[in-house]
């Protein structure tokens, strides 16, 4: 899994930017490897999900707001106007490792609710 800074790094990120695009080309030579032996690589670039992470920034905040009002608040200011949920992460992810994804390889999958400007 990589995040949508692998397409879109920001000022600041280099140390993860740069782990994460490297990422996404290790992602197409494994899939440009693996296609003889029909085997399928793909990578999904995460956003901002709902999970543990929310909850420890939560707790590191210094908040009163209760742990739903403060991730009602984080997802505001998103495309979609809330974080994402980690089982539509997974359910894409079923579909890549599934028969109704079988010929899909070699691409990087934005699952960000459209905050990444790139494809």
């Amino acid at each position: 899994m990589l995040n949508t800074l692998a397409k879109t790094p920001t000022k600041g990120s280099a140390p993860t930017s740069i782990t994460r695009a490297a990422g996404m080309a290790l992602t197409k030579v494994l899939a440009g490897e693996g296609a003889a032996h029909n085997v399928l690589v793909n990578a999904l670039n995460i956003g901002r999900i709902e999970s543990d992470q929310m909850v420890r920034a939560h707790k590191g905040s210094g908040s009163n707001d209760s742990l739903e009002a403060f991730i009602e608040a984080a997802g505001k200011s998103l495309p979609m106007g809330r974080l994402g949920y980690a089982d539509e992460c997974a359910s894409l992810a079923c579909l890549l490792c599934s028969d109704a994804g079988g010929y899909i390889s070699g691409t990087a999958i934005n699952v960000d609710g459209n905050l990444s400007p790139a494809l």
